[in-house]
């Protein structure tokens, strides 16, 4: 069952901050151990591999600086070649890892004698294992580690047991130590999908370890690890053969060509390079080799242009659902051959300053689209905006994003509220400032669902009908009226102070809130 870490009750985020024990961080004092003897040392690790050749890893054990410290001052002395140098560190971290998740067996045959006998008549024990385990499913991971698996043995198995670990999500446990994420890795027999988002000082030496339980795994988080590099690369592909979605967002140490290794992966078929160092030959590569490509995040790398992204677009124009790109070098041309990916539900481009109105032409074939970004389209027309939102490819979308679409006034704002308003949940119209309330009004009265509306910077509008808020747009949590001076605060308060799940974000882009609001009203109600 997937578990969503990012929602654990406050105290147990409080245990993930450094220089305190995380609750991952307590599988190492766990003292029922029993099942934890099957585990086998790492197989099949060239510990003297050329390819294991980035500096140690800094683990924050002391233990395990002791355990290194005189290794690495006796290299540190010699006259070894450094590749020789930085193989050797990186073998005595692989062995100490391995040493520590290879737990010794502890004699605890009392405790659990007495454990049985006093749980016996524990009711939960009564019931099929299959019950049992869809109790265990309303645990939070880090409740599972730190408190259940400690009542009992019994307990420990099913606290434990695979099928509450196909997920594993630590991107708000980026420090957990390394012998702890590799221990806790390889009780995840059957792990799915593994989020490292984050993730400070991962090295090959942790890598090497835990793929070798990940041997069924599909989906890879890797985004923000900023020491990701082609060695660690290398290893995942290696290790990982079932790998169908992976995320390198924002490594940037990763090189151009780099991405060669995962055309090995046949079964790859979604990839987030966002904001990475890529080149027009990484995309060539990986369009020539992959099979299927149906997700595709190229955002934030303006030098790529048209030529590799058709020809991406050529080869897997049948399959591809959702693709984002930087936009900046991209022309009209690329976006008749985005037309032709008839399966596309997700498009999004940063920068569109390149494109004409003849790139709304060739969007309006895109039928299943449901979420669209053409951010800074400035030489888009009011005609064309008005015919694009006109056309049926536009009826299902749920979210929609035409920030600084300078060309975008009031007919066509209320156009597209009448084209897509009852399936939009989110519209940012940011710095259109050609809409005034007029517009306003449209989305008031034809968007009832939105959850979300983003107005900043459009300093015409006075916002007289988002008075109607409370009631005719019963859904919205979120509205952003940054740098809208034309817009009273007066107004903005009672609007929250009817609606009390409704954010806003004022002229200084300040968070207005209920519990403002709440003081608001005490002070009415005193005078």
């Amino acid at each position: 069952m997937y578990t969503d870490l990012e929602h654990v009750c406050e105290e147990q985020i409080e245990m993930s901050k450094p220089n305190e024990v995380s609750d991952f961080d307590l599988l190492a004092d766990s003292g029922y151990t029993e099942d934890m003897s099957q585990l086998s040392p790492v197989k099949n690790v060239d510990k003297s591999d050329s390819h294991l050749c980035c500096p140690s890893l800094n683990f924050s054990d002391d233990e395990m600086d002791q355990n290194c410290i005189e290794k690495r001052n006796t290299i540190e002395d010699s006259d070894v070649e450094p590749q020789h140098i930085r193989n050797s560190i990186i073998k005595t971290d692989i062995e100490f890892i391995e040493r520590e998740i290879t737990p010794a067996r502890i004699k605890v045959e009392e405790i659990l004698t007495s454990d049985d006998d006093m749980f016996c008549t524990c009711p939960i024990f009564c019931l099929p294992r299959e019950i049992t385990m869809k109790i265990f499913t309303y645990f939070t991971q880090p409740e599972l580690c730190c408190k259940l698996s400690r009542v009992c043995k019994s307990w420990y198995d099913y606290a434990f047991d695979p099928s509450l670990w196909k997920v594993i999500d630590l991107h708000n446990y980026r420090n957990i130590p390394s012998v702890n994420l590799c221990r806790l890795i390889a009780k995840a027999t059957n792990l799915r999908s593994l989020l490292l988002h984050g993730r400070e000082n991962i090295s090959e030496s942790e890598v090497a370890v835990f793929t070798e339980y990940t041997s069924n795994l599909q989906h890879l988080d890797l985004g923000f690890c900023q020491n990701m590099n082609i060695p660690m690369l290398s290893i995942i592909v290696n290790k990982c053969p079932m790998l169908e979605s992976i995320n390198l967002e924002g490594d940037t140490c990763l090189k151009p060509g780099s991405l060669q290794i995962l055309s090995r992966c046949e079964h790859l078929k979604e990839m987030n390079f966002s904001h990475c160092i890529l080149e027009n030959m990484d995309l060539h590569h990986l369009a020539k080799n992959l099979e299927t490509i149906r997700s595709l995040n190229i955002d934030g790398i303006s030098w790529i242009d048209d030529e590799p992204v058709i020809y991406l677009l050529q080869q897997h124009n049948e399959y591809l659902t959702k693709l984002v790109i930087d936009g900046a070098e991209i022309t009209d041309d690329c976006y008749e051959s985005i037309a032709k990916c008839s399966y596309l539900t997700l498009f999004e481009a940063s920068f569109c300053e390149l494109l004409t109105d003849k790139s709304l032409e060739y969007l309006q074939n895109l039928n299943k689209l449901k979420k669209l970004r053409l951010r800074k389209g400035t030489e888009f027309t009011a005609v064309g905006l008005m015919n694009f939102f006109s056309s049926p490819g536009i009826k299902h979308l749920t979210s929609l994003d035409m920030s600084e679409c300078t060309g975008c006034d009031d007919s066509c704002v209320s156009q597209l509220a009448q084209s897509c308003g009852k399936t939009l949940k989110q519209l940012s119209l940011c710095w259109c400032w050609h809409i005034t309330d007029r517009g306003a009004t449209s989305v008031v009265d034809h968007c009832r669902d939105l959850e979300l509306l983003n107005l900043q910077g459009i300093k015409s509008m006075t916002g007289d009908s988002f008075a109607r808020i409370p009631t005719d747009m019963p859904f919205l949590t979120m509205l952003c009226l940054s740098h809208c001076n034309m817009i009273k605060d007066e107004l903005i308060e009672d609007v929250v102070r009817q609606k009390k799940n409704l954010t806003v974000i004022n002229y200084y882009g300040e968070t207005v809130v209920f519990e403002k609001s709440c003081h608001l009203l005490k002070d009415d109600l005193q005078n």
